[in-house]
């Protein structure tokens, strides 16, 4: 009885000292015609920021900006197109992305596919993990068009704050990169 008690005392001092972790997750998307200096600096927020921050990239693989988000990120996970099926996407998300796409009957299943893949990248796979706490991404000019754009759309209805490199500058030089580091640090300081 005393050796019970000792492992019973031991694996409760354990359980209990244990800290609750909740996961925080980010958005890092943007334009497959991304520019060379845009995607070093999508690659050098992951690791300047949301890795020391403890963030998880959450992304769509594509070319351009998720890609260099993917390679500076410590953590991710990155919905491509052959990852997820439609099958694990929730109804709900059928219809919040087809709120948010001005022509959906004329995409195809495929292209629906992607953007409801854009919803689940914001929103969380389930309702179990919670919503990316802010998109950092490009887009040229910082237009809110293509594929980014849809979530841009959908991350201004859900109240997710943006911080798009390009709203800084067009070219390499008109962009400081301590600048945008701060408007994604003042972000996460104020809980996203």
């Amino acid at each position: 009885p005393s050796n019970a008690r000792r492992t019973l005392r031991g694996i409760c001092s354990r359980t209990y000292s244990k800290e609750l972790v909740v996961e925080k997750y980010f958005a890092g998307i943007g334009a497959r015609s991304t520019p060379k200096w845009a995607l070093d600096m999508c690659q050098r927020i992951c690791v300047d920021v949301m890795n020391e921050e403890g963030y998880i990239l959450r992304s769509g693989g594509a070319k351009g900006a998720d890609t260099a988000f993917e390679k500076g990120a410590e953590r991710s996970n990155i919905f491509t197109a052959s990852s997820a099926k439609f099958s694990d996407l929730r109804d709900e998300y059928t219809k919040i992305a087809k709120k948010h796409h001005p022509a959906w009957y004329k995409l195809s299943a495929y292209v629906r596919f992607l953007m409801m893949r854009n919803v689940m990248i914001l929103l969380g796979p389930d309702e179990s993990e919670p919503r990316s706490e802010l998109v950092v991404c490009w887009t040229s000019k910082g237009a809110v068009t293509g594929g980014t754009g849809h979530s841009l759309r959908v991350a201004q209805e859900y109240e997710i704050p943006v911080v798009n490199i390009a709203k800084f500058g067009d070219k390499e030089e008109q962009v400081d990169y301590d600048e945008v580091v701060a408007s994604v640090r003042k972000i996460i300081k104020e809980g996203g």
